[in-house]
């Protein structure tokens, strides 16, 4: 296309794609759609805009992928909120019930204790310091680690 044959509308087109790239624009048949551009002037030895040189892609599919992606994600990242706060309530409600349970509470990873119920002190005298960070198999008598 030469310059003298640029419209305003094409003008302001250009423009807009010379400065964002990404463009809504109409086909012939009146459809829209969205396009990434990216438009270069063609100088003469004068240095005069004498053309534009236009590569076009039709993003149209890509940028409804990415919304309908945008829009899963935080869905996502509600249900997570959702969730973690229901985590948190719950082990509130277990710190609240195995602190104040008559019987020593003890919980494990991998068979280290990790968290111990104050009870431990009143029931057999060890600090939870003493406890915690042991093998679990450590305060089971030997013969019925044999079963």
């Amino acid at each position: 296309m030469s310059h003298a044959q640029l419209t305003v509308r094409g003008m302001e087109h250009m423009r807009a794609t010379l400065e964002g790239g990404v463009t809504a624009v109409r086909d012939c048949g009146g459809k829209e759609y969205i396009e990434f551009a990216i438009i270069a002037p063609i100088r003469d030895a004068d240095n005069r805009v004498t053309h534009y040189l236009a590569i076009k892609d039709d993003i149209t599919e890509k940028k409804r992928l990415g919304q309908e992606l945008d829009r899963h994600r935080h869905h996502l990242e509600e249900i997570v909120r959702l969730r973690t706060r229901e985590l948190d309530e719950a082990r509130e409600q277990f710190r609240v019930l195995a602190e104040n349970a008559a019987d020593v509470v003890l919980m494990t990873t991998d068979g280290d204790v990790t968290w111990v119920s104050p009870t431990i002190t009143t029931l057999f005298g060890w600090l939870e310091e003493q406890v915690i960070g042991r093998k679990l198999v450590d305060f089971i008598h030997p013969e019925d680690t044999a079963r």
